[in-house]
């Protein structure tokens, strides 16, 4: 991110254009009920702020079911999609 100088002292610094951090995510492998599919994928979770892992380290595993940390990756907002990012998270998407 890179946020444009100032001379004056007492000014607020300009917004960035974007933001960008590290994330993790966490996806679950299930058994699946059906003659099609052996296994059925979904992701369960973000990690803000994730440091480098190994990708595909294993994270949980059951008889089951196992979730595995599918790698970093760089997540990246923008100021002007605001509004989605909010309906997004409350579901009004």
């Amino acid at each position: 991110m890179t946020v444009p100088e100032t001379n004056d002292e007492h000014a607020k610094p300009a917004l960035a254009r974007d933001e960008r951090m590290p994330v993790g995510v966490i996806l679950e492998r299930r058994k699946a009920s059906n003659p099609w599919d052996d296994f059925v994928w979904r992701a369960v979770a973000i990690v803000p702020g994730a440091a480098p892992t190994a990708a595909w380290s294993v994270v949980r595993e059951a008889p089951d079911a196992a979730q595995f940390f599918a790698g970093t990756f760089s997540l990246q907002l923008h100021p002007k999609e605001t509004a989605l990012y909010r309906d997004n998270l409350t579901g009004r998407a």
